[in-house]
């Protein structure tokens, strides 16, 4: 017998839960591997979304059996991973170096609102009911209220830097949300994220190598790697 539509079901609620708990907690723990690990932002980003890609392809691959995305799926790919990937994870990995933890996250839990306000203001798709502007209200209030007291700058640090990069991130993050649900493609959004992930950790790789200096994998503690 199927469950009632208006009924979540156990999984569900679970799924909930752990998106909320690892969503919510990645800002403090980047934080965490990059002040007390030592692991530059970059770096941090790139070995995360490696280790991540390889999970998923290697279950989409290996267990799966599931064919290689077609070539024309490829740019499409590159473009999301571009977004998704370097833009959005790369540049609030970075702007943790100079902005708490506390900060990021605030600005993070505004993602809601500005996929509403980018699909009302560029492709009139949603209307701004009170509802929907009550909900994500309230729901930056408890993440204002959960990170009070991590909202303290330290003076020395270039804030504005931080600030202009999590923001940059934000945006992109949101544009590519936008992207992705408006095109339709036959593959499955794991599988695709799978691709989206190794397709990025080359390119912060790339560009970790430009801009900041990187420690020796071996070098890296166990606690380090468990961040």
């Amino acid at each position: 017998m199927s469950s009632s539509p208006h009924k979540p079901n156990h999984l569900s609620l679970l799924a909930l839960a752990a998106t909320c708990i690892l969503w919510g907690t990645t800002w403090t723990v980047s934080k965490l591997a990059m002040d007390k690990a030592g692991i530059p932002a970059l770096q941090l980003a790139y070995i995360r979304q490696c280790l991540a890609a390889a999970c998923f392809l290697g279950y989409f691959l290996i267990i799966k059996r599931t064919p290689l995305p077609r070539w024309t799926d490829f740019g499409w790919l590159l473009g999301m991973s571009v977004l998704m990937m370097v833009m959005a994870n790369g540049l609030s990995t970075m702007g943790l170096d100079h902005i708490p933890a506390g900060m990021a996250s605030l600005l993070g839990a505004t993602y809601p609102l500005c996929v509403v306000l980018i699909e009302w203001i560029f492709f009139n798709q949603r209307k701004l009911n009170k509802g929907t502007i009550l909900g994500i209200f309230i729901g930056l209030a408890g993440v204002t209220l959960v990170f009070s007291n991590q909202l303290d700058f330290n003076a020395k640090e270039p804030v504005a830097l931080g600030l202009t990069l999590s923001v940059a991130a934000l945006l992109s993050w949101s544009f590519g949300t936008v992207f992705l649900s408006r095109s339709k493609r036959p593959m499955n959004p794991y599988y695709a994220m799978g691709w989206q992930m190794l397709m990025g950790s080359g390119m912060v790789f790339l560009l970790s190598q430009l801009v900041q200096k990187q420690v020796p994998l071996q070098s890296i503690t166990w606690e380090g790697w468990g961040y």
